[in-house]
């Protein structure tokens, strides 16, 4: 699984068990860290979701969002 730089730093600000449980994913090598680059849809919502957005977008798979005004992006966006 393969999870967005600004996502993951997102996820630090808390350092809640959600964190946690990540850096243990990664420490296993079922999750990766990713370094996207973001050009357009920065503008329209947060670097983590728009990171997300664009990795989908560049891998072409699935994504999962919990905002519906994001998913409603990532949608226009051709996901």
């Amino acid at each position: 699984m393969l999870v967005p730089k600004a996502v993951f730093t997102e996820l630090g600000v808390k350092k809640d068990t959600v964190y946690h449980d990540v850096e243990t994913l990664i420490g296993k090598s079922f999750i990766e860290i990713e370094e996207v680059k973001v050009v357009l849809i920065a503008t329209l919502t947060h670097t983590g979701e728009a990171e997300a957005i664009t990795l989908a977008k560049k891998l072409n798979c699935w994504i999962a969002l919990g905002d519906s005004k994001v998913r409603g992006i990532a949608m226009r966006e051709g996901l």
